[in-house]
């Protein structure tokens, strides 16, 4: 999973930390937000194991925050991801937190095999700690994302 800045201030720079989860889930966060639901990494991989899903985007989901964002400045949002049946979850990139501002939403549809999905998009306001969501409600597919 990536993120990097259009054009990057050195070729292929991720702004996330682990993003391509060596150290597990080190850096990233689970919320079950009152769903059945738990998050592990196999392979290299990121398994969202679903039992119960709440009808609302965000339950549950997975986290990454603490990367900067400046106005106006172009970036490429790049993982892969599978499911265990064909499934949307919702790729959110947004201020977190304090107000859960939108700077990039985008249903993603899944499928049993994995794909690569890349979006584009440009911050409407500088933000030192946003955060990307993989909102994975409504559906109790596992997710894996890569």
């Amino acid at each position: 999973c990536a993120v990097t800045v259009n054009p990057a201030p050195a070729p292929g720079e991720n702004l996330l930390t682990n993003g391509d989860f060596s150290n597990g889930l080190t850096g990233w966060l689970f919320a079950a937000n009152g769903t059945t639901s738990s998050a592990s990494v196999s392979n290299g991989e990121a398994v969202i194991s679903i039992t119960t899903a709440g009808t609302n985007a965000w339950e549950p989901q997975f986290v990454k925050d603490g990367f900067a964002l400046v106005s106006g400045q172009q970036y490429t949002v790049s993982f892969q991801a599978r499911a265990a049946a064909n499934r949307n979850i919702q790729l959110f990139v947004n201020t977190g937190p304090n107000n859960y501002a939108s700077f990039f939403t985008q249903s993603v549809p899944l499928t049993t095999t994995m794909q690569t999905f890349t979006y584009t998009f440009t911050a409407n306001a500088n933000d030192d700690n946003a955060r990307i969501d993989f909102n994975c409600g409504g559906n109790t597919a596992n997710v894996i994302i890569d």
